[in-house]
């Protein structure tokens, strides 16, 4: 586990290294959306299970494609779904939600966790910014889990936007275009 995490980490800090260099080439294809879901939340089902917190996906429609970098949105989904799990307490609830809105994907993942103070908030998605600096926290990570996620989706032509409310939970919404212009000159 502990190799796991260390080889996660180093992942990470190469990837955001190659996209803050430029270098981050992007492999298009069509994907099911709902099937790179499922496949992101199996991945993270034990770790829920173990805290006591459910997921729930919603796919509309169940026949959702999108032409995207299938290991780079497989990531979007695995960053957003460990940091769900990791600040929901126990009973709570991760409702993963995609739909077509104007020939763009939706995403959303939406947590009843312990949320994020307002002051936070606009800093959080730079490299290595966390909600909180104090020593004695419980919830470890390098603070690059958001930073991806952002990065990911602006190199797919895509929006990035988070809510929270300290004590109600946090929603991060992806927004990628269905077809990106740059993957059809890729094609």
């Amino acid at each position: 586990e502990s190799g796991g995490m260390l080889l996660d980490l180093i992942n990470d800090l190469l990837d955001m290294s190659k996209i803050e260099a430029g270098k981050f080439a992007l492999h298009y294809e069509d994907l099911l959306v709902g099937d790179a879901i499922a496949a992101s939340a199996r991945l993270v089902q034990r770790r829920a299970e173990e805290k006591g917190v459910a997921i729930s996906t919603k796919v509309e429609p169940e026949s959702l494609m999108l032409r995207a970098d299938q290991r780079a949105f497989k990531q979007i989904m695995l960053n957003l779904l460990a940091n769900a799990v990791k600040f929901t307490e126990s009973g709570g609830t991760i409702a993963v939600e995609a739909r077509t809105c104007d020939a763009r994907l939706r995403l959303s993942v939406r947590d009843t966790g312990i949320g994020i103070p307002a002051d936070v908030l606009p800093r959080l998605a730079q490299p290595f910014e966390q909600a909180s600096n104090d020593p004695a926290r419980t919830h470890g990570g390098s603070g690059l889990g958001l930073a991806l996620v952002k990065s990911l989706t602006q190199l797919h032509g895509g929006e990035f936007a988070i809510t929270s409310k300290e004590g109600h939970g946090t929603e991060v919404t992806v927004t990628l275009p269905l077809s990106p212009a740059k993957a059809e000159q890729a094609a």
